[in-house]
């Protein structure tokens, strides 16, 4: 979750996967390549941005907190409503 001026927004989606270590990685989706990267790598550079912009008198955006969910072991898939045909 992200923050500017009281205002919150959730401003991206990627998956986070545990090493077979313990070590968790992040996985990001980022033009032209995806890019992974330890967790607590991100979390150190993005403190470091928020300190350089506030140094910089610039209020930036600032990480409130992460919201996780965890896909289910064996998923049941819903059935889907009917769909309507397209008109000819």
């Amino acid at each position: 979750m992200l923050g500017r001026n009281g205002n919150y927004w959730a401003s991206h989606v990627g998956l986070v996967v545990f090493e077979p270590n313990g070590e968790r990685h992040r996985f990001q989706s980022s033009k032209p390549v995806m890019r992974e990267e330890p967790f607590e790598s991100f979390i150190n550079g993005a403190t470091e941005r928020e300190t350089r912009q506030a140094a910089n008198g610039k209020p930036g955006k600032v990480s409130t907190g992460f919201k996780f969910l965890r896909l289910r072991d064996n998923p049941v898939p819903l059935a889907m409503a009917a769909q309507p045909r397209p008109a000819k």
